[in-house]
């Protein structure tokens, strides 16, 4: 379209969590970062956890370990040390230019059905605003919106079960002046 602009993010941070040879592995990045180790170290585990997710259409509610990017195999593959019990966590921070950072953070476990990584928790949060899902029998989201003079929360319940649905405004601040946000169904 005409008049996009066309917005480049440089990776500030990523920490991986039970991916692949990692236990938990924070790191930060600058505008040249180079990666140097022995054979084995865990160059190779840390660009996959990006191009991972970089490779997925929906991530953080989604983790695609096989795409255009790098192929990885099943969650047995990407999970620390084999094991199917534990969690596989990808936390990146991106900035564009001076603005603070946007995080997108995505918890996966096993699944028994497909053998691939399935949603645990997920979060998306820059400085005013944080969406945070997570994911048991259903789903349940939490969005929190925090610029001045507007303070913001809302929860929301997506059940397992047909009709097990409930979305909530439980907190809002805002001055007497300001206009109100809209309500939707249930608020």
């Amino acid at each position: 379209m005409g008049g996009d602009k066309d917005i480049t993010m440089q990776l500030e941070k990523l920490e991986l969590v039970n991916f692949k040879c990692f236990a938990r592995q924070p790191l930060r990045f600058s505008k040249i970062t180079v990666l140097l180790g022995a054979n084995s170290s865990g160059k190779s585990s840390l660009l996959h956890g990006v191009l991972a997710a970089a490779q997925t259409d929906n991530f953080p509610l989604t983790l695609s370990a096989n795409g255009d990017l790098v192929d990885l195999g099943g969650f047995r593959e990407l999970v620390h040390r084999r094991r199917t019990g534990e969690r596989v966590g990808i936390r990146l921070t991106l900035r564009d230019g001076e603005r603070e950072g946007v995080t997108l953070a995505g918890t996966f476990k096993y699944s028994r059905k497909s053998g691939m990584p399935e949603l645990s928790f997920a979060e998306i949060s820059d400085a005013s605003f944080a969406a945070r899902i997570t994911r048991e029998k259903g789903y349940q989201a939490k969005w929190t919106y925090d610029e001045e003079p507007w303070h913001l929360e809302i929860e929301g319940v997506y059940g397992a079960n047909r009709g097990d649905h409930e979305v909530r405004l439980f907190n809002c601040k805002k001055p007497d002046d300001a206009v109100s946000p809209p309500k939707g169904p249930n608020l």
